[in-house]
């Protein structure tokens, strides 16, 4: 595996799970508008059997995006639980990543 990951390894994501609401931020023309986001899950699994494998084995691999955008108009949209910090800050690195087109 010279390329830094088992060759019988790949990562899988799960379909994305329910949209919930973000404020956005208050700009001096517009009010605040509802922005949602939706997350999956993901995991390295092995080619062969499909077992679960620790994320090192898929090093080198692309890695999949785990959150998006969605459209509250389209969609059933939740409000963010409080408990939620961690995950913004996740939603806001991994967003600016693709911003930036490093993702």
């Amino acid at each position: 595996a010279g390329a830094g990951h088992d060759i019988f390894a790949s990562w899988v994501a799960e379909p994305f799970k329910d949209c919930w609401v973000v404020w956005g931020h208050r700009s001096s023309m517009q009010r605040k508008q509802l922005v949602g986001f939706q997350r999956r899950d993901l995991s390295c699994r092995s080619a062969v059997d499909g077992s679960e494998l620790n994320d090192k084995a898929c090093r080198g691999l692309q890695r999949p995006r785990q959150w998006r955008r969605c459209d509250c108009g389209v969609v059933v949209c939740h409000e963010l639980p409080g408990t939620a910090k961690q995950q913004l800050r996740e939603i806001h690195s991994e967003l600016g990543a693709i911003a930036s087109g490093s993702r």
